[in-house]
This record gives structure tokens, C-alpha cells and sequence, in this order.
């Protein structure tokens, strides 16, 4: 009953919430290939950044990378309400990860230097309607293996007629069952 109160609560807002973890495994890429929309089914698209396999990323041992002193720049298809990452940067080099909204008002940012040898970590991001995540480079390798990422999207009005057409034939026959 509670479960329904809550679905049927999401459907009234026109909001419905996922969660996805991208461990960038999902495409078949190989080692330096250019990464763009190869993660689009997961809700993503990345401008100048690479995808790479390295056995000191202690997290999975991929993810995407960059190396200049441009930005990389991962586009969310939604908004994500939360965002956490697991990071690497190479050391000798400081990196930058930064989340923007729609606007490009930026909502957060950290700054990792790995001064004294290869930082790995993971952030949480605060803010919601995160639209991009940024992260920029002194020169060296900066990169992100994993990203966790909680979005909220607006069902178009068939979809949101049919999930509610649906939930209301399941309460239906579950009273008839209580009865």
C-alpha cells in the first residue's frame, strides 16, 4: 500500500526518479578511443575526453580521461538530482570536477592535487537539476571511473496515462483480493 502511495505521489508530481551506475565497461571501447555518445542508452554524452584501461585505477581499472588543459565535459540527458564520482588523477597534477546546471551556474566543485603521487577518491556532489559534470586538467591525466547518478525525469503524457491505467488496474484487483 505504501509502495503504491509513493508511485502514485511521483506520478502526480509528473517526476520519475532512477538511479544508474556508469562504470564505462558498458560500451566495448578500446584503450584511447574518443568518447562521445557511446554512452547514450545510459543517459549520457561526453565531449573531449577518452576512454582508457590502466591497471593503477585501483577502482575498475577504466573510465574516461583527459590530457590537456581543456575540460571534458559529461551532459546528463536529465537533470541528476545527486551525483557521486570515483576519481583518479595521475600524479604530479592538480584536476578540477565541477557540476554546472542548466544554466551553467556552477553548484559544486573540488579540487584534487596529487602532489606527492596518484590521487584516487570518490566525491558525493551537493545540488540537484545537475545538467553537466566538468572536470579540467593543469596538463596532466585527469579522470573519472565511475559515476553514480540519481536522475529525475518528466514522463511524456501516454507514457504517464499508461504507468497510471496500470497502477489503477493493480489496486483494483489487489482491494478485490483484500475483500
Amino acid at each position: 500500500m505504501k509502495l503504491t502511495r509513493l508511485v502514485t505521489g511521483l506520478l502526480s508530481l509528473g517526476v520519475i526518479a532512477s538511479a544508474n551506475t556508469i562504470t564505462f565497461q558498458e560500451a566495448s571501447l578500446s584503450n584511447g578511443t574518443q568518447v562521445t555518445n557511446q554512452y547514450s542508452g545510459l543517459g549520457i554524452t561526453v565531449q573531449n575526453a577518452y576512454f582508457y584501461v590502466d591497471g593503477r585505477d585501483t577502482f575498475d581499472q577504466q573510465g574516461i580521461s583527459i590530457f590537456n588543459q581543456g575540460s571534458a565535459i559529461v551532459t546528463f540527458t536529465s537533470l541528476a538530482s545527486s551525483l557521486s564520482i570515483d576519481y583518479w588523477v595521475i600524479s604530479g597534477h592538480t584536476g578540477t570536477y565541477s557540476v554546472f546546471n542548466g544554466s551553467h551556474t556552477l553548484l559544486d566543485s573540488f579540487l584534487v592535487s596529487a602532489t606527492g603521487g596518484d590521487s584516487l577518491g570518490a566525491h558525493s556532489f551537493s545540488g540537484s537539476n545537475i545538467a553537466t559534470l566538468e572536470f579540467s586538467s593543469d596538463g596532466g591525466y585527469i579522470q573519472v571511473s565511475t559515476l553514480r547518478v540519481n536522475q529525475t525525469s518528466t514522463p511524456e503524457p501516454a507514457t504517464g496515462m499508461l504507468l497510471g491505467s496500470g497502477l489503477l488496474a493493480a489496486g483494483f484487483f489487489r482491494r478485490r483480493q483484500l475483500r
